[in-house]
């Protein structure tokens, strides 16, 4: 695993209205933005104290953009704009003329455009990936793409009845199935990279794994004493089952309506079958056999069966890999990304068993929160929110095997 000295180097600027304002670490309380492949935009919190009087001076307004440049190997540059001033805060009750705390929001470039530009356009026959690649470079500006995978799926003619580039977006979406997994499940989201359209089928079949360095061999570990190994998790929680979900989960039917033919499409759907059309990220699935097509009914108002199908197993495959998801929090490092592949070695509690049957194994990266505060150790740290929707092995025989899996080596 690669190690270093716990050095970091980071500088943050915020553009005002009377000019740039560089900030000090010493400025700086906290300062976190989160990539999340399930977000279109990327949002983050500053907490800095006010020692350059930018209360007094600028004001601030909303309107500022900020910029934040990180990194040692290589620099990362990202712009953001401030979204709100949720408060400011005295810092010192006793003398008025003491300094204040600003807390503050901020997002990147396409939150506005995508949450709140409507209109009204439309496309000819086309491929339904390529609809979506000409709404992001030529109504957001999308100038890199990190992942992009086209879809199998073409559309004879879309046309968008002054919705938001959001809803047209989720609409096309959900329709496609990757050329590349011919699966379901398209995700378009912003990472430290670039942009990225792809499906999480796609994302959940990866087989290499996410490396910082050579020496890097994309595991990471719990027990070794080294602080500084960037692979070294400092830090975990679970976010438990949520049983609400599991009547989404255990399948359900979908209706549609064939105009040239008059009559009723109607798909019945199983968990035990749904599962075969999905990767999972273990040898068993996390729910014994729960298969229910009555669990709900919804009318999709599609007249093609395959349409209906996308839109069913687009949907279940992004309720059922956030059933389980595990936070790690490690020494931050710039090329680490959401939606990338990485293993864990989880030691067992039982003195027989090397690791743990259930946890061990491959984990995808749902979400990055990448953390700066200067006056703690490591100064730069990152919260890895990651999918494992499957277990490794399991002594339930009750539990389903999984068809389609990507499993450690």
């Amino acid at each position: 695993m690669y190690t270093q000295e716990d050095v970091r180097t980071f500088a943050i600027v915020i553009n005002t209205a009377r000019g740039l304002v560089t900030l000090d670490s010493s400025d700086i309380v906290q300062f976190y933005f989160i990539e999340d492949i399930f977000s279109m935009s990327m949002v983050g919190k500053l907490i800095m104290k006010d020692n350059r009087g930018l209360v007094e001076f600028s004001p601030l307004t909303g309107n500022e953009t900020l910029a934040i440049s990180y990194g040692e190997e290589e620099t990362i540059d990202k712009e953001f704009r401030i979204y709100s001033i949720s408060k400011i805060d005295k810092l010192e009750n006793v003398d008025p003329t003491g300094k204040n705390v600003i807390e503050l929001f901020f997002t990147d470039n396409m939150f506005f455009p995508v949450n709140f530009l409507q209109f009204s356009k439309s496309w000819g026959p086309m491929r339904i990936s390529d609809i979506v690649k000409d709404i992001g470079e030529n109504m957001l500006g999308i100038q890199v793409w990190d992942k992009f995978e086209k879809s199998n799926e073409y559309i004879e003619g879309f046309y968008s009845p002054y919705w938001n580039l959001s809803t047209c977006v989720k609409w096309l979406m959900k329709r496609a199935s990757g050329a590349t997994s011919n699966k379901t499940g398209y995700c378009f989201y912003n990472n430290s990279y670039g942009s990225n359209l792809i499906t999480l089928n796609t994302l959940l079949e990866q087989t290499k794994l996410l490396k910082i360095s050579d020496e890097d061999d994309g595991v990471y570990t719990f027990e070794d004493p080294n602080l500084y190994l960037y692979n070294k998790i400092l830090n975990w929680s679970m976010m438990g089952i949520d049983n609400s979900s599991l009547r989404f989960i255990a399948g359900g039917t979908r209706f549609g309506f064939n105009n040239a033919k008059k009559k009723f499409i109607k798909k019945e759907y199983l968990y035990k079958d749904i599962l075969k059309n999905h990767t999972i990220l273990g040898n068993k699935t996390l729910f014994t056999d729960i298969s229910n097509s009555n669990a709900y009914h919804i009318h999709t108002n599609e007249d093609d069966p395959k349409i209906v199908d996308n839109i069913f197993n687009d949907f279940w495959i992004k309720k059922y890999s956030t059933q389980q998801c595990i936070a790690f929090t490690v020494k931050g490092h710039e090329k680490r990304k959401c939606g990338e592949m990485i293993e864990v070695n989880w030691p067992s509690v039982w003195a027989d068993e090397i690791y743990n049957k259930n946890l061990q194994g491959k984990y995808l990266i749902k979400s990055i929160t990448h953390s700066f505060v200067p006056h703690s150790r490591p100064a730069f740290s990152q919260k890895m929110v990651c999918i494992k929707n499957g277990y490794e092995e399991s002594d339930v025989s009750a539990l389903l095997d999984s068809v389609n899996k990507n499993v450690s080596n």
